[in-house]
């Protein structure tokens, strides 16, 4: 793998949109009915890293799909000011909230049959014709070490490889807002490494990542923690607040899995 971070800038479109806050306000995130979470506040910034931990059940990944737009949040309400500079409440098939998020979830979901160079350029249309586009695919496989493999059907992929192959798509698909479950689930030490500079490149460039982790430490450096401590039934009384909630996204969906994988088609 190339310990050298790539070149990813983002696109016009979304470089416009660089500086912004996702503010949750009293969200309380919820599953079946019923909250997960006592009432969050928290701000993530343009240019920051933010790890959610937690015990099993704290309701990480259920945060992540609310940011995403996946699931509605229990109570509570999600702003952004990516796109007008002023707070702005998040709702689901908000075409224009949604190409700013890239969602990675913890398992990935391809259809038996491409390739991993298939696959990469249904990521970024346009890779297998023009050649800018084919270095930024080459660039891609080098940096996450699927070059050796990039002819090789993505159902032979062990699941390391798998979960590489997912990662590399956020290169070719750059949005300003990461949002990753358990990104390291299944990756060796140099993938590690490799995601820890895909992080620090995407920070430098101005975009916030948002990743649920069970790991001890920080996978990178300078990066800020929000711990979810879990509900237990009776712990408080929440009633379900009425008005906007966070619904589904129009993100097109990764074959195999209810959930966009990177913002991508798969």
């Amino acid at each position: 793998m190339n310990d050298t971070p790539a070149t990813t800038a983002h696109d016009p479109a979304s470089a416009a949109l660089l500086g912004g806050v996702i503010h949750l306000e009293n969200l309380v995130v919820g599953r079946a009915g019923l909250p997960l979470t006592r009432p969050i506040e928290a701000r993530f910034q343009a240019g920051s890293i933010w790890q959610i931990s937690g015990v099993n059940g704290s309701g990480k990944t259920s945060l992540l799909r609310v940011l995403a737009g996946l699931l509605p949040a229990y109570a509570g309400r999600v702003t952004q000011s990516w796109l007008t500079g002023q707070p702005r409440a998040v709702y689901g098939f908000d075409g224009d909230w949604q190409r700013q998020v890239a969602w990675v979830p913890v398992t990935p979901a391809f259809k038996p049959g491409p390739t991993v160079n298939q696959v990469l350029a249904l990521s970024h249309p346009g890779a297998a014709s023009h050649g800018a586009n084919q270095r930024r695919l080459a660039e891609a496989c080098d940096h996450w070490g699927l070059a050796a493999i990039a002819d090789q059907p993505v159902q032979y992929l062990s699941a390391g490889q798998r979960k590489r192959l997912d990662l590399a798509r956020l290169m070719l698909d750059p949005r300003p807002v990461w949002l990753l479950d358990e990104p390291t689930v299944t990756l060796d030490a140099q993938a590690r490494k490799t995601l820890a500079l895909s992080l620090d490149h995407h920070r430098q460039q101005g975009g916030v990542t948002i990743m649920a982790s069970h790991d001890d430490g920080p996978v990178t450096r300078d990066v800020n923690t929000l711990v979810l401590d879990r509900l237990y039934p009776g712990d408080i009384a929440l009633d379900p607040a009425p008005g906007p909630a966070v619904g589904p996204l129009s993100a097109p969906i990764a074959e195999g899995d209810e959930t966009p994988a990177a913002g991508v088609a798969s």
